[in-house]
């Protein structure tokens, strides 16, 4: 439970030219074994800000055409949210591992993020993981038909025997974060059609609109995040 909202860091770095995160500031961030931590930053923002300056639709995958959609949605909801930039030293406190990617602080509702991961090509995935989890992660929570419609969508993925079990299955909060985004995992998603039997338990149609996963998905959570009409196709 303590890993919720947190990624594995990948070992290669890279040359991307960072992005403007605003001034130094302290904040107060709630550690992952639930200390209260006040870490001065490389730099402060929040979503809205860093949006502005990402062009999501460079992650690429099936729903590249519609992230920045997606980006412009979320900010209109959680715009405000804090994203903060943590210097490696006191990275390693607050996360304990300094290999992970960066996390969202519920009890704060702010997103830090390592400074390794802000100088890399990857900044872009992780800021929109954490972001979709800002957005979510609550509702999920204290909405138990929604838990229950992503846990079962969740449990009816099929993930290609050649492949490494995504991240995104990890649990229901991670499995709607990385479907909004990581291409790899929304690859599987659009590819994977929905079984009768979970047509039933969400209470759709045979031959209606809810074809894949991913559609599923967009029926579960579109009507909450305002998505519904554009992301019908996933190839938008």
């Amino acid at each position: 439970a303590g890993l919720l909202g947190m990624e594995d860091i990948a070992q290669s770095e890279s040359g991307q030219r960072p992005i403007d995160i605003g001034k130094p500031d302290k904040v107060m961030v709630q550690t992952l074994d639930k200390r209260r931590f006040t870490a001065t930053t490389l730099g402060s923002t929040d979503v809205k800000t860093v949006f502005k300056q990402l062009d999501f639709g460079k992650l690429g995958g099936p729903i590249a055409g519609a992230l920045n959609f997606i980006a412009d949605r979320l900010t209109q909801r959680v715009g405000h949210v804090g994203v903060h930039i943590i210097p490696m030293d006191q990275w390693k406190v607050i996360a304990i591992n300094p290999g992970f990617r960066g996390f969202y602080d519920p009890a704060n509702h702010i997103i830090v993020i390592p400074e390794n991961v802000y100088r890399r090509n990857d900044f872009s995935h992780t800021v929109l993981h954490e972001t979709v989890h800002s957005a979510t992660m609550r509702a999920v929570t204290v909405d138990p038909r929604l838990e229950h419609a992503i846990t079962s969508i969740m449990n009816y993925v099929k993930v290609p025997k050649e492949l490494d079990v995504p991240y995104g299955m990890t649990n229901h909060i991670e499995f709607l974060a990385e479907a909004f985004s990581n291409p790899e995992f929304q690859k599987i998603l659009q590819d994977t059609v929905v079984p009768p039997e979970l047509a039933k338990v969400l209470g759709v149609r045979k031959y209606g609109t809810v074809k894949t996963i991913w559609d599923s998905i967009i029926r579960a959570i579109g009507e909450f995040l305002d998505l519904q009409d554009k992301l019908r196709d996933p190839n938008v």
